[in-house]
């Protein structure tokens, strides 16, 4: 399986190679129902509720079929979380044709049907540009990742001082 593989935790018991959507609390997702956002498939161990399970969110993956797939049909989640044909364009294409109760291999993308899916924060954006490093900011945490950037020190080494702390003297005094 290659893609982007997220953690999260499970609001409810969630089975091997099933969808998921978000679950009530950021960082939280449980098992997926007919015509529900689906954030991406659970791999191949199912979880019990409150424990980690790991969900992939877009790149070849797999999901047990709930009815008859064909090579090439979008699919969306049943009751169970079972890949069925979807109605419309999704972001989960069949890369195998099988039936009920197969584990086929997909084709994941969820990042726009993710995007109509509640996270559980119901902060809604200002839409203000925050400096990069303003750790009192909000992170945007898709999917439960805690973003982090990379922080800059404060003097470079060699504007105004050595790395110990002294203050370099310029070889072009007096010139």
């Amino acid at each position: 399986m290659k893609g982007n593989i997220l953690n999260f935790t499970a609001e409810t018991a969630v089975p091997a190679f099933r969808f998921v959507k978000a679950g009530e609390a950021q960082g939280n997702v449980k098992l997926a129902g007919s015509g529900d956002a689906v954030l991406g498939v659970s791999m191949d161990v199912d979880v019990n509720e409150g424990n980690r399970v790991d969900v992939q969110h877009d790149g070849i993956g797999h999901v047990e079929l709930g009815a008859d797939v064909t090579y090439g049909q979008a699919l969306a989640s049943d009751a169970e979380g079972r890949g069925v044909p979807a109605e419309g364009a999704s972001g989960i294409v069949a890369l195998d044709s099988g039936s009920e109760g197969d584990v086929v291999r997909i084709k994941v993308d969820c990042a726009g049907s993710a995007a109509t899916a509640s996270t559980g924060d119901e902060t809604p954006s200002t839409g203000d540009d925050t400096p990069a490093g303003d750790n009192d900011a909000p992170a945007n945490t898709e999917g439960g990742e805690t973003p982090t950037e990379p922080t800059e020190p404060e003097t470079s080494g060699t504007e105004g001082g050595d790395t110990n702390g002294n203050e370099n003297e310029s070889s072009n005094e007096g010139a």
